[in-house]
């Protein structure tokens, strides 16, 4: 005996067409109150991103002598606190502090400078896909793209040169501390070098001023040895001169030690200026105040070269150092005056898309408008859950 089961019957489930009933049952009674809530909230919303508009100009500004590596080198040291408040105090002195502490905020961020800065370089993708070849590194630069958001033509004109001091006071910063390292370095390398190459000179020297002693006594025990040869000596290292008379070894190793002497003098001088370029960068750091910009530093590197120069007068190493060291800084200072913007332009008409009234107006709407029917939706499913099963 086979015993059937039937199939079970499903009366808990409602069909799409139930769905969309319930629904537009709903909107027929809350629909209101879910359209006045939208409106309400998109109203003033929608008002206030009228009046406070925000355009997004692009400008480029001409770097002629700026790389690709040196402004990666550069380029970290744009969102600098202290540089930032130097910058703004300079440039800011007699406006608002709110302004100036909004400004330091937004300059302070690494995303606002990695945003609104872009190298561009004359190279495009599609040069690199003609010519695969095509160094990145060596290819001349179109400057810096500045991508600036501003609700007005003069917010945009003082964040371009506000933007345009902030960098080049970076420029210099950088700069100057590139400076200094590269003579700690050379400082660092050089020095311990030479230091040696002197002593060996020097040991060389006594070396052979003893051998000439000994051609000295050699010849007063033996005068016939006075005869000079007509053989030329160009010179005793490796014992070149071992079999030549006396007098001739003793005029060769005069020769050697003449030439020790003026490699000597030439080390001694290198070890001199080295120390020269030490007394200008030594402490520098210490010299300045807590919060000081690229220019203060080089201005204390000016103001060291000059002291140098007037203490040491009479030493010519001393004189190219300091005509080095203000050269090299003058260059350094010049370099970042070459930045100017290619071409002024206004703001465009069109806000950005965030701030355009009927997208956002749009955007609002329906965010607040299903928002809210969820939310009445399930107050009203709790609310009839919660009533006795008889007041259902």
């Amino acid at each position: 005996m086979s015993i059937r089961a039937d199939a079970p019957t499903r009366t808990d489930e409602a069909s799409l067409g139930d769905l969309f009933i319930g629904i537009l049952n709903f909107y027929l009674k809350q629909g209101r109150w879910v359209l006045l809530i939208a409106l309400l909230c998109t109203a003033p919303i929608v008002f206030w991103v009228a009046n406070n508009p925000i355009y997004q100009l692009t400008a480029l500004l001409d770097t002629p002598t700026l790389s690709l590596d040196k402004w990666r080198q550069i380029e970290p040291i744009l969102p600098d606190k202290a540089l930032i408040q130097n910058t703004l105090e300079k440039s800011l002195a007699g406006s608002d502090e709110a302004e100036r502490q909004r400004l330091a905020s937004r300059f302070s961020n690494p995303e606002f400078w990695k945003n609104s800065v872009r190298y561009r370089s004359a190279l495009r993708r599609d040069d690199i896909q003609d010519a695969p070849s095509a160094n990145l590194q060596k290819a001349s630069t179109l400057g810096l793209e500045l991508s600036i958001r501003a609700s007005s033509d003069d917010q945009s004109k003082r964040l371009q040169q506000l933007m345009i001091s902030q960098i080049r006071e970076a420029m210099v910063l950088e700069g100057a501390r590139s400076l200094i390292n590269d003579w700690q370095n050379l400082i660092i390398d050089k020095r311990p070098e030479l230091q040696v190459q002197l002593f060996d000179k020097q040991v060389d020297i006594q070396l052979n001023r003893s051998r000439i002693e000994d051609m000295q006594q050699l010849l007063s025990q033996y005068p016939e040895l006075r005869q000079i040869e007509r053989n030329t000596l160009v010179s005793v290292q490796g014992g070149g001169g071992r079999y030549l008379s006396p007098l001739a070894q003793i005029v060769a190793l005069e020769s050697t030690i003449s030439e020790d002497n003026s490699l000597i003098k030439k080390t001694e001088y290198e070890l001199e200026r080295l120390g020269f370029y030490e007394q200008v960068i030594s402490n520098i750091d210490e010299s300045l105040q807590p919060i000081h910009s690229g220019h203060d530093l080089a201005q204390q590197l000016i103001t060291r070269a000059n002291q140098l120069q007037q203490a040491n007068a009479s030493s010519l190493a001393a004189t190219e150092v300091s005509s080095d060291v203000l050269n090299q800084v003058q260059s350094l200072l010049s370099k970042p005056q070459l930045l100017q913007l290619k071409a002024t332009t206004d703001l465009p008409a069109t806000p950005i898309t965030l701030r355009r009234p009927l997208i956002v107006g749009a955007g609002i709407f329906a965010l607040v408008f299903f928002a809210s029917s969820v939310l009445l939706a399930l107050y009203q499913l709790i609310r009839r859950q919660a009533l006795p099963l008889g007041a259902k």
